[in-house]
């Protein structure tokens, strides 16, 4: 479902897990809800949050669990071993800042 505060409100408020991935359905963020899916969420919608703009927005996949350490745990080692090895921070593309250049014109 995509994340926005429409959706988030619509979330229980229970412990789980969730995973942030982008328009092309790249992982970019994978977390517990430490108690509250609805809360954690809503924080990652408000201006300032963690997650940089991209263009068509955030997707959200969630599981609704008690044991919010367990099943994280398994989760980040089915990421780790789809990917070759490869943490999710290793796996994130982390882009450049962009280089002020000079303009020539011709």
């Amino acid at each position: 479902m995509r994340l926005n505060p429409d959706n988030v409100a619509l979330l229980p408020a229970e412990g789980g897990i969730f995973e942030v991935a982008n328009l092309v359905r790249n992982v970019v963020l994978i977390g517990r809800a430490d108690g509250n899916l609805r809360a954690r969420l809503a924080t990652l919608t408000q201006p300032g949050n963690a997650l940089p703009p991209t263009i068509g927005g955030y997707y959200v996949r969630i599981i609704v669990t008690p044991a919010e350490e367990t099943v994280l745990a398994e989760r980040l080692a089915e990421f780790s071993a789809r990917h070759r090895g490869r943490t999710l921070e290793s796996a994130v593309d982390r882009r450049r800042p962009l280089r002020p250049t000079q303009r020539r014109a011709a």
